[in-house]
């Protein structure tokens, strides 16, 4: 498949109806490519009108791919009464086209990310930490009738670093560095205790995200006189049946990591930024 460029993406939304002729012409459509594991960009036409286009490496004679995970929630959303809280947590869907595995979402985080906001001072604002940790508890209380589902109807699986006890932490996504540090964390006796002590633990009790990172937690809102900032969620395509715990402990991974970075994202005091999330959570 051809790789998808910024005009094709345009191309595309306007050949089904999701973008406005009259925004082209006028001059008001901006496009650009985002960063992530598929071929991704941000299309708005106007304030407050805007896409995300995401195309993956699958389609026409591929099997399922990650982006059909993420569609087949908004299916359950809008037709299994175990999913109905679902539909509050997810950004409207544009389309799916499983013929060039392309999924189209409402464009969210205009006021950026939970990772850009930490960038931006020493902390992360302890408000913005508090809307994520309410976003995920919100998420996992609203989906708890989804663990009664039966087989088949979402994914009831461990995250893949999890995936075996015995041999070697499976391969990452990222490749390469990522790879070998993973390898040879492998080799360390408490790594795979942890890892057996985490599978034998883990309970099927709510829907969860399965890739909280703050690249994945976006200010859908940001506070003003006297109101809280809004924190939603993005990119599902690990969602799966599993263990709420691991969408809590992902967060405060997320945010301990860039905090202790040497420079950049160093935070100077990451615990009230987790405290933040925890009673938010809570």
């Amino acid at each position: 498949m051809t790789s998808l460029t910024a005009p094709g993406a345009a191309r595309f939304l306007l050949d089904r109806g999701l973008l406005d002729p009259g925004a082209v012409l006028d001059g008001l459509l901006r496009v650009e490519a985002a960063p992530g594991r598929h071929r991704n960009f941000r299309l708005e036409g106007g304030p407050g009108r805007g896409w995300f286009l995401k195309r993956g490496p699958g389609g026409a004679g591929r099997g399922p791919s990650l982006l059909s995970v993420e569609a087949g929630l908004h299916r359950l959303a809008a037709g299994d009464p175990r999913f109905r809280g679902l539909a509050r947590h997810l950004p409207r869907l544009g389309l799916f086209d499983p013929e060039t595995d392309t999924l189209v979402m409402e464009l969210l985080g205009r006021g950026g990310n939970l990772a850009l906001a930490s960038r931006r001072g020493p902390d992360l604002p302890e408000d913005l930490a508090r809307a994520a940790g309410g976003c995920l508890g919100a998420l996992h209380r609203d989906l708890l009738p989804a663990a009664a589902a039966p087989a088949g109807v979402l994914a009831d699986r461990l995250p893949w670093v999890l995936d075996s006890i015995h041999g070697p932490v499976p391969a990452s996504r990222g490749g390469g560095a990522a790879d070998e540090v993973l390898a040879a964390a492998a080799s360390h006796p408490a790594v795979a205790s942890g890892r057996a002590a985490i599978r034998e633990r883990w309970r099927r009790e709510t829907l969860i995200h399965g890739d909280v990172k703050g690249a994945n937690l976006v200010v859908a809102r940001e506070g003003a006189r006297g109101r809280p900032p809004v924190v939603r969620l993005v990119d599902w395509e690990c969602a799966s049946l599993g263990d709420g715990a691991w969408d809590l402990g992902s967060a405060f991974h997320d945010h301990w990591y860039r905090a202790a970075l040497p420079g950049g994202d160093r935070a100077r005091h990451p615990e009230a930024a987790l405290r933040a999330l925890w009673r938010g959570y809570l």
